[in-house]
């Protein structure tokens, strides 16, 4: 469970960051050795919030909801 090792995104991860700080984030991750997948939560500063069980088959998804929603300028270019 990397969720427990991982210490930094790594050198092409820090995108990652920067997408936690404009919106909020999630990863969904299984590898096909688990039984259940981990649906991992981030907060505005890449910290790990919560980790909670999750259906899924083999893989990652990683969704960013409401970005540029902590900037309104950006966020109604969006609209």
């Amino acid at each position: 469970d990397l969720s427990n090792s991982l210490a930094t995104f790594g050198f092409r991860g820090e995108a990652l960051a920067g997408i936690c700080a404009m919106g909020d984030m999630t990863v969904c991750t299984r590898t096909a050795d688990d039984s259940m997948a981990s649906l991992l939560v981030y907060d505005h500063y890449g910290k790990l919030t919560s980790t909670t069980p999750a259906a899924r088959e083999a893989g990652t998804t990683v969704s960013a909801r409401d970005l540029f929603k902590r900037l309104p300028v950006r966020h109604r270019e969006f609209m």
